[in-house]
């Protein structure tokens, strides 16, 4: 099955990038999560956010910049990430596909939902890994799945959803989109600015009570991510197709990703 509603975002004029934030989607009390390695304070080399990490250092603490306090933490040493620069000049957090990984405690049930993520994987991996999700690897999760082979698709399997957004070798900016909403066209997936096919059952409760929003893994020990951490959006609400344009748009000017 195709996703479809795609065809307005490529239709529309793209707006500018400067007149839009991804902040302006929680304005209105906005459920989820915000976090951006370029802004200048949000990173830290300790859990309560006193030591600010500088260029080299592993980070304990993302702040989660949508003001609901989501901050994505690694209490243990040797599993955190560290703080670069990239070659192109853009700050970025480094995750070893090992064991590096950071979390926040994420207790909220819902069925729709909406996954961005600007990344770079680095190493190429045939079992792939989970750079950006909420939920684990059985039931209530919602996640984005690197894949090195030829799939490219999001499924949704039993009360939750992955979506395989990698079918080019490492070392490729990426921008990623999933939406889960009412529906069949609720449905959304997209990777650089392609839709990407989705198979699976129909829509039903993801139940995230307890579970955690993830960046570099699926959960502790399982699905590390080889990669370059710049910014990712969860939020607990189907995107608008217009939203979802505005959000793909500021992510690829960050990574500096063209889209069609």
């Amino acid at each position: 099955m195709k996703i479809t509603t795609d065809i307005s975002i490529t239709s529309r004029r793209r707006r500018a990038v400067s007149e839009w934030s991804p902040l302006q989607l929680f304005a209105q009390g906005g459920v989820g999560g915000w976090y951006d390695a370029s802004v200048t304070g949000c990173l830290w080399q300790d859990v309560a956010g006193t030591v600010p990490a500088t260029e080299g250092t592993p980070v304990a603490r993302i702040d989660d910049l949508s003001g609901n306090g989501y901050h994505c933490i690694q209490p243990t040493l040797a599993a955190r990430p560290t703080f670069v620069i990239d070659p192109q000049g853009r700050p970025c957090l480094e995750f070893d596909g090992v064991d590096d990984l950071l979390q926040a405690p994420f207790a909220l049930d819902h069925r729709d939902a909406t996954l961005a993520l600007g990344f770079l994987t680095t190493v190429s991996d045939e079992n792939g890994g989970v750079p950006f999700g909420v939920g684990t690897h059985s039931t209530g999760r919602f996640y984005l799945q690197t894949s090195f082979g030829n799939t490219r698709f999001l499924r949704q399997p039993q009360n939750g959803a992955s979506l395989s957004v990698f079918g080019t070798p490492a070392d490729i900016r990426q921008v990623a989109l999933a939406r889960i909403g009412p529906g069949p066209d609720g449905f959304l997936a997209r990777s650089n600015g392609a839709a990407i096919d989705w198979a699976g059952s129909n829509a039903q409760q993801m139940s995230l009570a307890g579970r955690h929003i993830q960046i570099g893994a699926r959960l502790p020990g399982s699905g590390h991510s080889a990669m370059r951490f710049y910014a990712g959006l969860y939020l607990m609400q189907a995107l608008s197709d217009a939203a979802l344009e505005q959000t793909e748009a500021f992510l690829a000017h960050k990574l500096g990703v063209v889209l069609p």
